[in-house]
């Protein structure tokens, strides 16, 4: 693919998550050609942030409703298009906090949890109802099992916290699985999470 006549230049420009790279047809390109520059990037700045949130709302924004998304998002442009969108729909912007998640990103973050093997969904869903960091000895008192959290972590959910913690990413994707939890299930995981604890 790559090999093409020189004398024509040519730009590819391809976006992977990081945490997908593994399965991404980009690591073929990569190792493929010398030709490949890897262009990581990071969160937006708040001045970013504000920037990417006043386009997508094609308005002025208030420093309220700007360190509101900022501190939602922590500066992801996924979560600041999606949440400001969820916003101007909602009618929001007066009342941010009391909004439920963006559907688009709860769906986001269901299908990374979906594709963790079993015991280790039943993992993270109690991590999410632990807090945004939880103890392992906990989550696996609770599961009765050894369970792994290398996929979590592969995904890009989870975090390590040395020496025997973990935390979720991001804030966001701890309240999208929380939420797309129903009720019963909730109920039922603070519990017997209180009785654990016991």
């Amino acid at each position: 693919f790559l090999e093409h006549d020189r004398r024509v230049p040519v730009l590819i420009l391809a976006t992977s998550r990081s945490e997908t790279r593994s399965e991404s047809p980009i690591d073929d390109l990569v190792g493929s050609s010398e030709l490949v520059s890897i262009l990581p990037l990071g969160r937006l700045s708040p001045t970013a942030t504000r920037h990417l949130a006043e386009s997508e709302a094609n308005a002025r924004l208030t420093d309220e409703v700007i360190d509101f998304v900022r501190s939602q998002t922590g500066g992801n442009p996924l979560f600041v298009v999606e949440l400001v969108r969820h916003l101007l729909a909602s009618d929001g912007f007066a009342d941010g906090a009391g909004l439920g998640l963006p559907r688009t990103i709860t769906r986001s973050v269901q299908v990374r949890l979906q594709q963790l093997p079993a015991v280790a969904q039943e993992a993270v869903e109690i991590g999410a109802v632990l807090g945004e960091t939880f103890d392992l000895w906990l989550v696996r008192k609770l599961t009765r099992e050894d369970v792994s959290f290398d996929e979590a972590t592969a995904a890009g959910l989870l975090a390590p916290v040395p020496p025997s913690s973990l935390r979720f990413t991001h804030d966001l994707y701890r309240q999208a699985i929380y939420e797309s939890m129903d009720v019963g299930r909730r109920s039922l995981l603070h519990r017997t999470i209180a009785e654990a604890l016991v």
